[in-house]
């Protein structure tokens, strides 16, 4: 039933179920103006979710430095007691026992240092610190993977754009060609079956059209997503074009790439500062070893409303005040096998964090060589298509000319013309598998993305 034959309390309150899923769309921020790449990539950069959870790890790190340097300094506490007290007490002046009522106040202040603890401090104070770099260079890490991914989406949208152009033209081609048959029939050369064939073609065509748009729709969705913009948006892309796509021949060497991994990548050398985080943490432990010296200081006074014989202020500022200062020495002698197994569990989390770094170190080996195997593939795959398709192209200008002077059936012009749209689209995923290639060793060889991909 149409929205329209409803009574109007109840055509609004379809419009609000209709609408109401997209009311939380518009919460996401919108963009003004056309997106190129580098746009693009700085977008998800600013908006990024993971991106913006590291940065807070790395300020929840960075508030563990701050407590771990706390550590070594006084602490320093003030407390005030002020007290009232009822009770009976015997008066030795009269003899009797006798309802009273005092009050007292107390005034103390207090510190603590520690002048030794077997350098637990320290460690612990180095431990935040190199796991807080650590966080500096996941988060390096993630720029770098963020960047990279909204790049390569990028171009997966303009591929996909340039595959539409390509189906498009054949349609039109496809069109010129069923005039020209139709033509071909009116005149009693040609069946009608060939007219029917060609009828079947343009359909298939605009079938192809169909599945290509689909493809540009699901490829701008996925581009949406990471650059955090809104889906149903309508959004301008502006991206280079063939001609402007870098296809030259970069003479990449595998042992250089592993190399420059090596030297530069932020999560080995994360996984790195890691490790030197959980040698502090055995530091840590050992100094359950050794003694440890406190310095206590205090300075304080009271007042008593029993003493009769000196005012508030005396009691407070002549009488009562004190001051203490002492050394608390402590030597561990027993603890029950604690610090042992606190030492033992730091250096099981030691090798564990060896071990990370090892895996680490072979997945970026190979991460590296297929990235560089799949970027000389894609050269070669290019190499490919283009003589394919300079030959397709010339192929199907011969067979059309072979058809229209009755040399040819129209199978052949079909099969033709098919291999001609493949070799056409397959020069053009081709050119930007290149792209997506040399952006890939360039991603696992920690270069910075942006640059690689606007200095171009």
């Amino acid at each position: 039933m149409h929205l329209s034959n409803l009574p109007k309390l109840t055509r609004l309150l379809a419009i609000l179920l209709i609408a109401a899923p997209l009311f939380g769309v518009t919460s996401l921020r919108a963009v003004e103006g056309p997106i190129d790449l580098d746009r693009a990539i700085r977008i998800a950069l600013d908006r990024n979710t993971d991106l913006q959870r590291q940065m807070n790890q790395v300020s929840l790190n960075q508030t563990t430095v701050d407590q771990a340097r706390a550590q070594l300094y006084p602490d320093l506490n003030l407390s005030i007691s002020p007290s009232e007290r009822f009770g009976r007490t015997f008066d030795q002046t009269i003899g009797t026992i006798e309802n009273q009522r005092s009050e007292s106040l107390s005034l103390r202040a207090s510190s603590n240092l520690n002048l030794f603890n077997g350098f637990a401090d320290q460690s612990t104070l180095k431990s935040a610190r190199l796991g807080l770099n650590a966080s500096q260079e996941d988060l390096e890490r993630t720029r770098q993977t963020v960047a990279y991914e909204a790049a390569s989406r990028f171009f997966t949208l303009f591929a996909t754009e340039e595959l539409i152009q390509v189906e498009e033209e054949d349609i039109a081609s496809q069109r010129q060609q069923l005039e020209r048959i139709e033509a071909y029939w009116e005149q009693g050369t040609r069946a009608r079956a060939d007219v029917l064939q060609q009828e079947a073609a343009l359909a298939s065509a605009e079938l192809r059209l169909v599945n290509a748009e689909s493809s540009r729709d699901l490829a701008e969705l996925r581009l949406k997503e990471i650059l955090q913009i809104n889906p149903l948006g309508e959004m301008e892309f502006t991206g280079p074009s063939l001609d402007n796509l870098t296809t030259e021949r970069i003479d990449y060497r595998a042992d250089q790439l592993f190399r420059e991994a090596l030297e530069r990548r932020p999560d080995l050398k994360s996984q790195e500062l890691q490790i030197a985080a959980a040698e502090e943490q055995i530091r840590e432990a050992r100094s359950g070893l050794l003694p440890k010296l406190n310095l206590s200081l205090g300075v304080g006074t009271s007042y008593s409303s029993l003493n009769q014989l000196s005012t508030f202020s005396d009691q407070l500022l002549d009488l009562n005040p004190d001051a203490s200062i002492g050394l608390t020495l402590s030597i561990p002698i027993f603890d029950r096998a604690r610090t042992k197994s606190s030492v033992e569990r730091a250096r099981v989390q030691v090798k564990n964090e060896q071990l990370a770094l090892e895996n680490l170190e072979q997945d970026v080996a190979l991460a590296v060589q297929r990235a560089l195997l799949d970027y000389q593939t894609a050269l070669k795959r290019l190499e490919v298509t283009t003589a394919q398709q300079a030959a397709a192209t010339e192929a199907l200008a011969a067979m059309e000319a072979r058809y229209d002077n009755g040399a040819s059936t129209f199978v052949e012009l079909s099969q033709s013309r098919a291999q001609q749209v493949d070799a056409a689209g397959s020069w053009i995923e081709a050119v930007y598998d290149v792209e997506l290639a040399r952006l890939a060793v360039e991603f696992q060889r920690s270069s910075d993305i942006r640059q690689t991909v606007v200095s171009q």
